[in-house]
């Protein structure tokens, strides 16, 4: 039985909190633990004392210390994560109530999804994904959980598990807006005209019961945009931009949609409005279209202000390279972007299984012709008269697992030999940990291209060569792969900053994510097959968890 001198400063020290008493409650509090240091009700108590008074750093300390005296305590993990949250802490708070789930059970499938929702909030998406994989397996019909590992596989780059889970959500009992609007999101990344089609109905039926849905009014934006219906796509983001102005996704929708439709001073008028909020890609957008507008000085200010905030907007990083160069800076924009530096040729050994090269390359085009995903010029893509895999490793073949292997060993060794340098936008994210890979296959035939991009949430690409057909020679450019010439309507650098690279059968080409590239065309018979790769960077949190930042393909 506790001490009654105890009973009586925690009653006295609850009395005082619920009068909204701070100071005479922390004195209650200390009494209390004066009695017995290590009760965990009299820390809890100290901690939200101290709270009520301005200490949010001791409150901290005091529910830390009150979740180690007891740990099955989950009223103070409860405020230790609201204390966490309070003082901006999110990451923390987050990892705090991951461990609540376990230190004070149940972990239901509700708790494990709240928990999971917090960690993808915060950007610590491999705790986000453990979570909500935990309340999935425990009830696979759980339409919350459905939900949040549906947004977890897409963050994860996962679509077809992240389509196929959203849909089961959306078929389960009691499905609501949330779901639609969760739907719509993760299928508007979709490249079949057909697949967006279906984003578009269910933006439109939440739009139905929820007129003011702001998000569902961007999404259905995207889609009408990527089906050719551009009118209608700028409506419907104008609509959502009325809803929201301070919104950055809606605002940022808007102000591209005018900027590929060459509306570039209505596109610059909505980025400049006074309720536009301090946003990465608002800043980038302004730089290009300073420089679509031939004011190149002013691309340099606007790239920088973006590059401030989102240090590793791949985007942004091109963009300021070819700004530097049209301003004269040519030594500056030439080290920025290490065309010479960092694009790098690796020979693949073939993996286990296959006698060969020769015949590894041979079971490689076998599987990306057969491929479940291949798609003719997917919507919203870069491929032009050629085809496309959304995933390469929903086909799980021996030779697509072994490629794999051999592309991680070869990045592996190619991270391994870079130097850390602060200053420069690639080498400043080389990650020395884990890290996320995505890869997917071309096949062009003759006049078919990869038109112009970069790879915008990545940081490291490349491409292997696993067929190409006998236009490919060493005496001519037909196709090759061309760096530094920028998208159509941006200014092209001086003809020695564009060069082009062979490529060659069973050779990896290794590349920072922010290059401007694309393929050239061929003439004749064969076909050019390859397999390309985002690498993202993760790091590790005190926790050990992976940290990745949730992105929104475009």
């Amino acid at each position: 039985m506790a001490d009654p001198l105890l009973r009586l400063a925690l009653h006295e020290a609850a009395a005082a909190l619920a009068r909204g008493d701070a100071a005479n409650a922390e004195a209650a509090a200390r009494r209390a633990l004066a009695v017995d240091a290590a009760d965990a009700d009299a820390l809890n108590l100290l901690g939200l004392a101290r709270f009520k008074g301005g200490d949010r750093a001791g409150a901290i300390a005091a529910l830390q210390a009150a979740v180690a005296a007891r740990p099955g305590y989950r009223n103070a993990w409860d405020n230790l994560v609201a204390m966490l949250d309070a003082d901006g802490r999110p990451a923390d708070a987050a990892r705090a109530a991951a461990r609540a789930v376990d230190a004070a059970p149940p972990a239901t499938p509700d708790r494990l999804c709240a928990a999971g929702g917090r960690a993808f909030a915060a950007g610590l998406l491999p705790l986000a994904a453990s979570l909500v994989e935990r309340a999935h397996a425990a009830d696979p019909s759980h339409r919350r959980a459905l939900h949040h590992l549906a947004v977890v596989r897409d963050a994860q780059r996962r679509p077809q598990e992240a389509r196929l889970l959203i849909e089961r959500a959306l078929a389960a009992p009691g499905a609501d807006a949330t779901e639609r609007a969760a739907f719509a999101a993760i299928w508007s990344k979709a490249t079949a005209a057909d697949d967006l089609s279906r984003a578009l109905a269910e933006a439109l039926r939440v739009l139905e019961a929820d007129p003011g849905h702001p998000g569902a009014r961007d999404c259905a934006a995207i889609v009408l945009g990527k089906l050719g219906r551009r009118a209608d796509a700028v409506a419907m983001a104008r609509a959502a931009l009325r809803i929201a102005p301070a919104h950055a996704d809606v605002r940022y929708t808007l102000a591209r949609l005018l900027e590929e439709d060459g509306a570039l001073a209505e596109a610059a008028a909505v980025l400049a409005a006074p309720e536009a909020p301090a946003d990465a890609r608002l800043a980038r957008l302004a730089g290009t279209l300073h420089l679509r507008c031939g004011e190149p000085g002013a691309a340099v200010e606007a790239l920088a202000r973006a590059l401030q905030l989102a240090p590793e907007d791949q985007s942004a990083i091109a963009q300021r390279g070819l700004a530097l160069a049209l301003v004269g800076r040519t030594a500056a924009a030439r080290d920025w972007l290490g065309t010479a530096r960092f694009v790098a040729r690796v020979r693949l050994v073939a993996p286990p299984g296959f006698a060969d090269a020769t015949a590894f390359n041979r079971a490689l085009a076998h599987d990306i012709r057969h491929h479940s995903r291949l798609r003719f010029e997917p919507l919203g893509l870069a491929a032009r008269g050629g085809f496309l895999t959304e995933d390469l490793m929903a086909d799980r073949t021996p030779a697509i697992v072994g490629f794999e292997q051999a592309l991680r060993t070869a990045i592996e060794a190619y991270v391994a030999a870079l130097p850390d340098d602060p200053e420069h936008p690639f080498l400043r994210a080389v990650p020395r940990g884990a890290y996320g890979l995505n890869l997917w296959a071309t096949r062009v035939a003759e006049q078919g291209v990869i038109d112009t991009h970069i790879h915008e949430e990545s940081w490291l690409s490349g491409a292997y060569y696993v067929e190409l057909p006998p236009a490919v020679r060493e005496d001519a450019t037909a196709g090759w792969i061309e760096f530094g010439r920028p998208h159509r309507g941006l200014p092209e650098p001086a003809p020695d900053d564009i060069t082009c690279q062979r490529p060659e059968v069973g050779t990896l080409l290794l590349f920072p994510s922010y290059l401007y590239h694309r393929t050239l065309p061929f003439a004749g018979a064969g076909e050019r097959i390859s397999i390309s790769f985002d690498l993202a960077p993760s790091a590790v949190d005190p926790m050990g968890e992976q940290r990745s930042r949730p992105h929104r393909p475009r």
